[in-house]
């Protein structure tokens, strides 16, 4: 348990890092609002809970590590709630990221109903797939555990119904419906202004591509990495929670860099003091609107 240890001091040091590089943006756009907003509450979310995630899992490592000295290996139990533990806190960090990506999904469309209705049900239904093939094979399947509790079961051993597998189709599936009608809004709808693009859909654009590209290869990477016993497959959980959070806030940020360096970004009109609804954050209309 010692090298669960190392990992999560590791992951912690990532998220730490990030959150020191962009304090002064966090400091003048999330913090000095008085009011709460939802995006204010998902930013915070994603930075704080996954900071917090580090923490719990060193202080539960450290735990377990003084309770099973030696060359004892940890109990069963054990092993099978930190497995839920992780699974519990990705399933979290990824709804937080989901999210941010879907309200500016929801507003290229202009706060459609029928895209938001949409959206909607991808998400519930990846979250409660998620939690059934997870729990189900958690309580059904036969798992054994390293000494380092990492889960004994092999992708390659067991492609049909693995929930590792089903795990990483289904995120996939969700980033491709949630990027490809981003895509779809910014490139087709607006394919008569492609020599001219606003700057909000480049950095829209950027930002996409970027997050897909980084879930996809954390996606494979976890495959990859299932059932070996071998000490880099530790990192790859508090990697990708600081991957996550970064993701997520980073994808807020941006925005609202673009309003401090062309004037034309999403809270121009209303000064940076609403920062309450989908419109205040991304005027839409204005923006993407073909002259």
């Amino acid at each position: 348990m010692k090298a669960q240890i190392g990992a999560s001091v590791f992951g912690l040091l990532l998220t730490s890092c990030d959150s020191f590089l962009t304090r002064r943006n966090e400091l003048e756009y999330i913090w000095n609002f008085r009011r709460p907003t939802f995006v204010r509450s998902l930013f915070i979310s994603a930075r704080y809970l996954a900071l917090s995630i580090h923490i719990a899992n060193i202080v539960l490592t450290s735990i377990w590590t003084a309770r099973f000295r030696g060359h004892q290996r940890p109990a069963e139990d054990v092993c099978m709630t930190w497995q839920i533990f992780q699974a519990a806190s990705c399933y979290t960090m990824l709804l937080i990221l989901q999210l941010i990506l879907s309200i500016r999904v929801f507003a290229l469309y202009e706060q459609s109903l029928k895209v938001g209705a949409f959206l909607s049900m991808v998400l519930t239904g990846k979250m409660a797939g998620s939690i059934y093939i997870t729990w189900n094979g958690l309580m059904d399947q036969q798992f054994t555990f390293t000494e380092n509790c990492i889960l004994n079961y092999a992708v390659a051993d067991h492609p049909i119904g693995n929930p590792v597998v089903l795990f990483m189709i289904g995120e996939i599936v969700v980033h491709l419906v949630i990027h490809g009608l981003a895509w779809k809004r910014t490139y087709w709808d607006l394919r008569r202004n492609t020599f001219e693009q606003p700057p909000l859909v480049s950095v829209l654009n950027r930002d996409n591509l970027k997050v897909f590209a980084a879930i996809s290869v954390a996606m494979i990477s976890i495959g990859v990495a299932a059932g070996r016993n071998a000490v880099p497959v530790m990192f790859i959980y508090p990697v990708f929670i600081s991957l996550v959070s970064t993701a997520g806030c980073r994808a807020i940020l941006n925005l609202q860099n673009l309003d401090m360096t062309t004037g034309e970004g999403p809270l121009s009109e209303q000064n940076k003091e609403e920062f309450t609804t989908i419109n205040d954050i991304w005027d839409i209309k204005s923006r993407l609107e073909v002259q």
